[in-house]
């Protein structure tokens, strides 16, 4: 079985549940919250975060990454990321 078939096995089985405790203070983590499309449920989704300039970058382009990181993503077969900036007083809460 390929690691990102084991990381999502992993994942259902509960080790988001554990993550999702431990990510708010834990560098280099951080939590997605979002509302689901259709179900309007609230979920909180754990995610790698790298700093960058004028916010973060979440793993999803490898730009903007150190390289060693990069070599640990490439393995998990990530290809994606998403690049988020923060926003000044919270102007982008849209409660």
């Amino acid at each position: 079985m390929p690691i990102p078939a084991r990381v999502a096995q992993w994942n259902k089985v509960g080790l988001n549940r554990v993550v999702r405790r431990v990510a708010p203070w834990m560098p280099g983590l951080g939590l997605v919250v979002h509302r689901g499309r259709r179900s309007g449920r609230t979920y909180q989704t754990p995610v790698n975060t790298f700093p960058a300039e004028d916010g973060f970058i979440i793993a999803l382009t490898r730009r903007g990454i150190r390289a060693p990181h990069r070599h640990v993503l490439r393995l998990l077969g990530a290809a994606d990321f998403l690049s988020l900036k923060i926003a000044a007083d919270g102007a982008g809460d849209r409660r």
